[in-house]
């Protein structure tokens, strides 16, 4: 099929097409009915005062990017588009005073733009969705003072959130994680006095971490440590280029 019958075929179908000139059209390139989502957004970008004219288009890709470009009286009305794709670039673009009402979305990744966005009083409302996405962007913007909730948490990486925010002496409780990572996250919030009871870690990564950023003594008591990878970043701590540092 040559450039111009692909054109045509393509167009036919478009209710534009009348005016494909004026709006620099073309397949491949800038066209409502691309088969790629950076043609047909090109369009838009080109053409946002159409937009409204396709929120109700049958291909869900066209809707999605349509939802970027709408006045928000009516992107409001795409808030139950039956395609999750389209209602996660609604949740990125509404105005979040509406976010609530996507706040039980069966689709997760519609709900971990909610609480990117959603407004603060909100949030507590999210802390026990059943999706372990979802409650870390919840802990990354909940309120210091409402952490707690989530100290327990199944998911390693949500506590890892937690121990970026959370004040003491709940930190002190997250010092004795039984995830590493988690542990991990803990350690430069630390006094060095705090990070000494920890040398004996059983996570290497820890123990290594403390080599190279803890105190000095630190250094010292794992140069004799089990892991050659933690006793060789204490040497490396300790004498650097060659020369013994003072300690």
């Amino acid at each position: 099929m040559t450039i111009e019958s692909e054109e045509s075929a393509v167009c036919r179908s478009c209710s534009l097409a009348k005016r494909k000139e004026l709006l620099g059209c073309r397949p491949g390139w800038s066209c409502v009915k691309g088969l790629y989502a950076r043609h047909i957004d090109r369009f838009f970008s080109l053409h946002p005062e159409l937009a409204p004219l396709f929120r109700e288009d049958p291909y869900f890709e066209v809707r999605a990017i349509v939802a970027r470009h709408l006045p928000e009286f009516l992107l409001a009305d795409m808030l139950n588009d039956p395609d999750e794709t389209v209602r996660i670039h609604v949740a990125l673009h509404v105005d979040p005073s509406r976010l609530p009402a996507l706040m039980g979305d069966p689709d997760r990744e519609v709900r971990i733009r909610v609480a990117l966005r959603i407004p603060e009083e909100f949030l507590w409302k999210m802390a026990e969705d059943p999706d372990y996405g979802v409650r870390k962007e919840v802990a990354a913007r909940i309120p210091v003072n409402r952490l707690a909730l989530f100290m327990e948490d199944p998911d390693p990486g949500v506590r890892r959130q937690v121990a970026v925010r959370i004040g003491r002496p709940w930190l002190l409780c997250l010092a004795g994680d039984p995830d590493g990572d988690v542990r991990l996250a803990v350690l430069p919030r630390l006094t060095p006095a705090e990070l000494m009871k920890r040398v004996r870690d059983p996570d290497l990564r820890v123990r290594a971490w403390i080599a190279v950023n803890g105190p000095l003594e630190g250094a010292r008591t794992l140069l004799s440590d089990p892991d050659p990878v933690v006793g060789e970043a204490a040497r490396e701590r300790l004498y650097g280029s060659g020369h013994l540092r003072a300690v």
